[in-house]
């Protein structure tokens, strides 16, 4: 059965005398239950459930009514917490060589620094070069030709020849001597000690001696020679020598 709200609502009032609820009771939440007496007479009584005999009396439904307007927007919630920081993320590939730079400028030349030495020169020989008891070898020098400069003192160190011996030296004197020449001018002599014809090659090396050049007022060129002679008659070579020339300024 159903009956218009409006109805329902107007036989609330006679139900509640009718089935003897109260006031306060009716205006609980509770549904509708009703109960045919006669024609044209209906009992209505509220409960929260219908009792045997009665059946729930469902409201028509009226029209839908028009949409409400919209609320007003609610405020912003409060920031939540930050979450917990991520692993981090593989390295990422290397990226392209950039272009080169600019040149600087040129520095500004430093202070002259104290007084001290250097080495200037290095002469050197490296090949096959004969010599005997009648023709001594005559030893030219790479890098021999150097120039002293004024108001320092230069000193020719670190003499050293290697040569091969004779197979055969006849005579008392076998030995070798080597003879350092500065600007033509024998300066320096070293001798072996004896030898046997057939010895492997040796080297002669001055520990204590050495060409000391006095100091000079202007610039001065130099140039280093060497010569190796037999003191017995046989023929050899000389396959190296060296020095090295040291100013001190």
């Amino acid at each position: 059965m159903r009956l218009a709200s409006s109805r329902i609502a107007a036989l609330a009032a006679v139900a509640v005398t009718i089935a003897g609820i109260s006031s306060a009771d009716a205006a609980a939440p509770r549904i509708a239950c009703g109960k045919k007496r006669r024609a044209h007479h209906l009992s209505v009584i509220f409960r929260p459930a219908c009792p045997k005999g009665w059946h729930v009396i469902q409201p028509k439904a009226g029209p839908q009514g028009a949409a409400g307007a919209t609320g007003a927007t609610g405020a912003a919630g409060a920031t939540g917490t930050g979450g917990a920081t991520g692993p981090a993320g593989a390295d990422g590939a290397a990226g392209a060589k950039g272009a080169t730079g600019l040149t600087g400028q040129t520095g500004m030349p430093g202070p002259i620094g104290p007084a001290g030495s250097t080495i200037i020169a290095r002469p050197r020989f490296s090949g096959s070069l004969p010599y005997s008891f009648a023709s001594p070898g005559l030893v030219s020098f790479t890098n021999g030709d150097w120039t002293q400069a004024a108001n320092t003192v230069d000193d020719i160190v670190g003499l050293t020849a290697t040569v091969t011996l004779p197979a055969t030296c006849t005579g008392i004197l076998q030995r070798v001597f080597i003879t350092w020449k500065l600007d033509g001018v024998d300066v320096v002599t070293v001798q072996s000690n004896p030898f046997t014809p057939g010895d492997p090659p040796m080297t002669l090396t001055t520990y204590t001696d050495a060409i000391h050049v006095p100091e000079v007022d202007t610039a001065t060129p130099h140039t280093l020679t060497s010569s190796a002679q037999l003191g017995c008659n046989g023929s050899a070579t000389v396959t190296s020598a060296a020095a090295s020339v040291v100013e001190f300024r």
